[in-house]
């Protein structure tokens, strides 16, 4: 992460109680002693974990680490600089085995983290008299100087906005991001509650779709890990059902964007429902949860195959929708739309597995 480690060496749940963000699947997930556990999504903003539970992970992982015991102070930290607890954990496990060893400078067992002080040349290192005095900064100087105004959004990216070696400035040191990525990996295993304690498939999705509520609107081709601080429409209803549980076993997304595969996705498993209106749809049975597909305006004029638009029904006659640039994440009636293609039934998803 900084100079000489190379050698050592990719939700936003919000609404939700000790929500870790993404999921498994029935079939071959990761297990903890809670049950079946949620698993990375890769995001690096905050999630919230139940600090006790992570204090547990450090002292099954590392039981000599002077972090047992602090992580109510970097859940704390985090929050307020809206990070991912679990990859500051991460780093400080790989980079200095959890603080038990020294960091990347060789001089300091106090930081776990190895950040440069404020205002040091890239060789000075701050030294706390106990290690929870050092989440703070940690979570402060990942978020401010090396996420904000830089547009990082994975692991990998991260990566590249650390100095290695002057000779890969700006490049991903890939050694580094794979071995803070399988220890977020073991931290999501472990800490993330088992899918049943946070209702069912249908209220957690509703309960997620609501948490997205007021998000801006990103149109751009979307890869996985998905960006939990954006969306556009089908990438909404892909994010938010991963966050519910809903991944396949490779851990990807049952339901990848655009619109027109997550409506093949339904058909393809007997989900689809086709319905010309809200009072068609409301007839032939949809329910909280379902995922509402539109003709759209694009489809329209012809220039996109329908259905190109999608978004979640949450109940009342009510959708939860990314509209367009310019719009963010909103409520909408489907009574004052005329373009209802059909809807998904939630039901068909409900075992993961794969998708086209």
């Amino acid at each position: 992460m900084l100079r000489g480690i190379a050698a050592v060496l990719v939700a936003c749940v919000v609404g939700i109680p000790l929500l870790a963000g993404g999921a498994i699947t029935e079939a071959g997930g990761s297990t903890s002693s809670s049950g079946a556990a949620r698993g990375w999504d890769g995001s690096l903003c905050f999630v919230r974990f139940d600090p006790e539970r992570l204090d547990e992970f450090m002292l099954n992982r590392c039981p000599a680490s002077p972090m047992v015991g602090t992580m109510g102070a970097l859940v704390a930290a985090c929050e307020t600089y809206d990070l991912n607890p679990a990859l500051l954990v991460a780093m400080a496990g790989h980079e200095t085995h959890f603080a038990t060893a020294p960091g990347s400078s060789g001089t300091n067992n106090n930081n776990p983290f190895g950040l440069n002080s404020p205002g040091g040349d890239g060789n000075d290192y701050v030294t706390y008299a106990k290690v929870e005095d050092s989440y703070e900064d940690a979570a402060r100087t990942v978020r401010e100087k090396h996420m904000e105004g830089i547009g990082v959004k994975t692991l990998r990216e991260l990566s590249a906005t650390w100095t290695w070696g002057e000779e890969h400035f700006g490049e991903v040191n890939p050694a580094w991001a794979s071995g803070v990525e399988n220890i977020m990996k073991e931290i999501y295993a472990f800490c993330a509650p088992p899918l049943g304690e946070i209702g069912d498939l249908r209220e957690r999705v509703i309960a997620i779709a609501k948490g997205e509520l007021g998000k801006p609107y990103l149109f751009e081709d979307t890869a996985y890990p998905l960006d939990p601080a954006a969306h556009n429409c089908s990438t909404l209803v892909q994010y938010v059902t991963h966050q519910a549980g809903i991944i396949a076993a490779d851990g990807t997304s049952v339901l990848p964007a655009p619109s027109q595969v997550q409506w093949a996705i339904f058909s393809k498993r007997g989900g689809a429902v086709r319905a010309v209106s809200y009072f068609d749809a409301a007839q032939r049975g949809i329910e909280p949860g379902d995922v509402v597909f539109f003709v759209g305006g694009l489809a329209q004029v012809g220039s996109q195959m329908p259905p190109a638009h999608v978004g979640i029904y949450v109940g009342d006659g009510v959708y939860i929708h990314a509209p367009r640039t310019g719009l963010p994440v909103m409520e909408s009636r489907l009574s004052d739309r005329a373009d209802l293609w059909g809807y998904g039934d939630l039901d068909c998803l409900a075992g993961g597995g794969g998708g086209l």
